[in-house]
């Protein structure tokens, strides 16, 4: 298969206002046989990036490297990738069965092997009774599915696929990414997945690359990213439900550093080397988060901490609950597993774990870690 390297990428494109900067400065690697998820808002550059990756635009500045091959200047052909697009990019004039022989057939292969991976393929997708179907007369979701089957169907080295479910139906998205990583396992295919969506990210893809105003902000696991996330934004887009943001005060009484949300009574005490690290930098406000996960009903163990709310909100998330509660001007979730019986308008005293606070500086909204 192959290895993808991008190494201080840029996109700019002209605008009547002047050079816009799509991408700017992207240092990533995709190793073989990896499945990496490429997640970000709307207009962050994910799609610029992939676009560049498949030879579909020119990269204005860097080196893209497929394996040890500088890739620049090798066409779509060349490069040998697949791409699946949120937009289908079907022939409507043909059936489903011609799309997805067309590929092939450019590969000059005999018709017996066209026909024979045309069946899996459908069959991986649940297409295999429309193959026969003039695109046009197909729903949205099929259109998708016959265009994510047209990708997959060549055998490429790299699969690049840009939000392929975006328009399929809920019940059989997780079916298709179980698909796509199950081919992934069988075919040792390098796989690039574009998504706004941090849940099918985390689905298909163990590595999660975040982009966000044409810039890689964190490359890790799920984990990683959840747990420590690198600034601000990426502590905001991923989880759910949100992490609470609060603006805090500074403050010490006997020499133990205290966190004093804005406008409330809550008061947060972070562990000792943060502490030192706070006292260390002469800030006198910082930017404080911590997951609705991560407070809890009842006390855990003898280092949580206490905090008070008064309950508004129950969101039911299937068996699981996000209540919402409020301190001041601050609202704020707490997530719970089972419905616990409280009333709007309870206060209710919670617990956090000093070592689950994430602290961010207030200017470059940059994560402060011991």
């Amino acid at each position: 298969m192959a290895t993808v390297s991008l190494r201080n990428i840029y996109k700019n494109y002209d605008s009547k206002r002047g050079k816009v900067e799509a991408v700017k400065d992207l240092n990533l690697d995709i190793q073989d046989k990896e499945i990496m998820s490429l997640l970000g808002p709307s207009g962050c550059g994910k799609t610029s990036t992939l676009r560049m990756i498949a030879g579909i635009e020119k990269i204005s500045k860097g080196q893209l490297y497929i394996d040890d091959t500088l890739a620049n200047d090798l066409t779509p052909a060349q490069r040998n990738i697949s791409l699946a697009f949120e937009d289908y990019a079907l022939y409507f004039h043909l059936t489903v069965r011609e799309n997805l022989s067309l590929c092939l057939e450019a590969k000059k292969l005999q018709e017996d092997v066209i026909q024979n991976k045309i069946k899996k393929v459908s069959e991986m997708l649940g297409i295999e009774d429309i193959l026969n179907v003039k695109t046009t007369a197909l729903s949205g979701g099929q259109q998708q599915r016959v265009s994510l089957a047209r990708a997959l169907v060549r055998d490429p080295s790299i699969f690049l696929l840009d939000e392929p479910i975006s328009h399929i139906e809920t019940e059989k998205r997780y079916k298709i990414l179980a698909e796509i990583k199950k081919i992934n396992r069988e075919f040792g295919s390098t796989m690039l997945y574009v998504t706004h969506n941090q849940t099918e990210a985390v689905a298909v893809s163990k590595k999660i690359a975040i982009m966000n105003f044409a810039e890689l902000q964190q490359v890790g696991t799920r984990d990683e990213i959840y747990n420590n996330p690198i600034n601000l934004f990426v502590a905001n887009f991923v989880g759910e439900p949100p992490i609470n943001i609060m603006k805090c005060k500074i403050a010490s009484e006997r020499d133990v550093i205290q966190l004093q949300a804005e406008n409330s009574t809550l008061t947060f005490i972070p562990e000792e080397k943060t502490a030192k690290l706070l006292h260390e930098l002469h800030l006198n406000e910082v930017v404080l988060g911590l997951r609705p996960q991560n407070i809890h009903i009842k006390k855990l163990s003898n280092t949580q901490k206490s905090m008070k709310g008064i309950t508004q909100v129950k969101e039911f998330l299937g068996e699981d609950i996000n209540l919402i509660l409020k301190n001041g001007d601050h609202n704020f979730s707490v997530f719970c597993t089972t419905d616990m019986g409280f009333d709007k308008g309870q206060e209710l005293e919670l617990y956090y774990d000093p070592y689950r606070l994430h602290l961010f500086h207030p200017e470059t909204e940059k994560a402060i870690r011991a």
